[in-house]
């Protein structure tokens, strides 16, 4: 069965929005461009197909097609999701781990913008503030944030809305929203 060239280009932007999760939490900019290419290209083809003098079977197929790619993308999302923080948990384990290992025993919130760090106890030295500057850096995440038992590393954000990867040394969810990647990790 020989798929026409729309058909083709619906399952290539089917499967673009589907692969973007792979790349939601390690490379935010890489799942945006594809998430609204494969979401806009699917669109364009999906009403191509539909007002294009086509037979009813060619517009049932990609109304299948439509279909199970939204089957797909509900039931691997979050194991995408899951997988691409694990990829970079693993990619940058020495940093993380540096930086775990300098907050997870202090007190206080601590917050680390850019070249800035704000806490609530002066728990920190000037060696470490300067080695976390380095290490939010070499991680190139938006920020980090250390409260209680857990350590916020926020990968991307935009207002009000973070999305990042939580290190909680009492091995707990930090809340309800948080999912477990692997032993202390969540997102």
């Amino acid at each position: 069965m020989n798929l026409p060239i729309k058909h083709l280009g619906l399952i290539f932007a089917l499967l673009s929005v589907i692969c973007s999760f792979y790349f939601f939490g390690r490379k935010h900019d890489i799942y945006e461009r594809m998430l609204i290419f494969g979401l806009l290209f699917s669109l364009i083809f999906f009403l191509i197909i539909l007002i294009s003098k086509g037979t009813r079977k060619s517009k049932f197929i990609s109304f299948i097609i439509v279909l199970v790619g939204m089957l797909v993308n509900y039931f691997t999302e979050t194991f995408l999701i899951k997988s691409s923080h694990l990829v970079f948990i693993e990619q940058n384990s020495s940093e993380l781990n540096s930086v775990t290992s300098l907050l997870k025993n202090k007190t206080g919130e601590i917050y680390i913008f850019n070249d800035h760090i704000k806490q609530t106890d002066s728990t920190l030295t000037n060696t470490e503030k300067k080695e976390l500057i380095k290490l939010r850096n070499q991680l190139d995440i938006y920020y980090i944030t250390k409260n209680n038992n857990t350590i916020q590393f926020i990968l991307c954000g935009f207002l009000d809305s973070h999305i990042g990867i939580a290190y909680n040394s009492k091995n707990t969810k930090p809340n309800e929203n948080f999912r477990k990647i692997k032993d202390y990790w969540f997102f």
